[in-house]
């Protein structure tokens, strides 16, 4: 019976936000593997002894744990054809143009190995900087390079982070550089901004033995690594970076200082303080400076922006937030939601929101690279 209940109250952070920090990590394994959930669920459900009053109880218990742990996927259809649908609409190329797969599965994607080659970019203060260069399959012409910017919450966090996109887009034409970058407390906003910056001068010095395209680089950042990104692509004038992907980024350090408890972090508020170099009470103004949000104009370049409804660590309404502001510019995005997903959704890159997010960072790379 006890299995029956742990399966229950895991299969209810599908729909119920995490109560404390740590079970934010179960909430992940309960979204972007719900279909595992839903599986034991059906089976405890086959399996119990409907004779009894106890074995209809557990089989009652289980059904509703396989509704629950089914409920991702439900949500998925519906959405996955929507971003479809509106990223055609946005991005003007079709499916097959772009190289889109179809509605999500239970086995879709197939990350290629992963091999990569470790240069150092830059070196600042005797510190080397690193990145691990991702070699695009097609070697017969220069490439597009995706620049990935890991995130860790300004103090934390390695390029090696959630690599099985970095070898996907490998794979289908795309060279990706995962840079490390200078970390909070040690370094403040705006050095990782200028490692980008840094990262970029790199790879175009060395663009043809890499055999990556010059001019046409797109920057993805996670978390803060989509601060870092967002500020890179809207702050550096660099007029070879064709678009931006922000993933679950806090793109609203201003909003975020003002509303602390809106995150179940702990160390939220401390991580953007030690990044921009004092509290919000005291600065204000350094948090506004940092702000992707404050630096969007009308010739801020394309964007694609990914986040979960369910986010608890940084909020939905950061992305809510930089897509009004974008709008109100008029300029070119999309924002693409995931109703079931929390902070760090892509982490299972088969999962349904690695499935849906990858469809719409391949179909946004097609657009800004032609």
């Amino acid at each position: 019976m006890w299995l029956t209940i742990v399966l229950f109250l895991i299969s209810l952070l599908v729909v119920l936000p995490a109560p404390v920090f740590f079970l934010w990590y179960v909430r992940i394994f309960a979204t972007e593997w719900s279909y595992v959930l839903a599986i034991i669920a059906l089976l405890f459900a086959v399996f119990s002894s409907w004779r009894t009053v106890k074995g209809r109880v557990k089989g009652m218990i289980n059904i509703v744990s396989f509704v629950l742990a089914a409920l991702p996927f439900i949500q998925a259809l519906p959405v996955s054809d929507t971003v479809q649908s509106e990223g055609e609409a946005i991005w003007g190329n079709s499916s097959e143009e772009s190289g889109v797969l179809d509605s999500p599965s239970l086995m879709k994607l197939f990350p290629s190995s992963g091999a990569y080659e470790m240069f150092i970019y830059s070196t600042v203060d005797n510190t080397d900087l690193t990145l691990r260069f991702y070699q695009s399959l097609e070697r017969r012409k220069t490439v597009p390079c995706v620049v990935v910017i890991h995130g860790g919450m300004w103090d934390g966090g390695s390029s090696g982070e959630l690599s099985p996109l970095n070898g996907y887009l490998a794979d289908n034409g795309y060279a990706v550089a995962a840079i490390n970058y200078r970390l909070a407390p040690r370094w403040k906003y705006p050095a990782p901004v200028e490692d980008v910056r840094a990262a970029i001068t790199f790879l175009q010095n060395h663009a043809d033995s890499l055999g990556i395209a010059p001019n046409k680089f797109v920057l993805l950042g996670r978390g803060s690594g989509g601060q870092i990104a967002l500020m890179a692509a809207y702050t550096l004038n660099e007029s070879a970076v064709r678009g931006v992907i922000s993933f679950y980024a806090p793109a609203d350090l201003e909003y975020a200082g003002a509303h602390p408890e809106n995150s179940l972090s702990p160390d939220l508020e401390k991580d953007i303080a030690q990044y921009v170099g004092g509290s919000y009470a005291v600065s204000p103004d350094l948090y506004r400076n940092a702000s992707p949000l404050e630096a969007v104009s009308s010739l801020c370049i394309p964007t694609l922006i990914i986040h979960g409804e369910q986010d608890e660590i940084v909020p939905y309404e950061h992305s809510v937030r930089l897509d009004r502001k974008l709008s109100e510019a008029q300029v070119k995005h999309q924002l693409v939601a995931l109703p079931w997903a929390t902070h760090n959704c892509d982490l299972n890159f088969n999962g349904l929101s690695g499935q849906i997010s990858t469809n719409a960072v391949v179909r946004f790379l097609a657009s800004v690279t032609k």
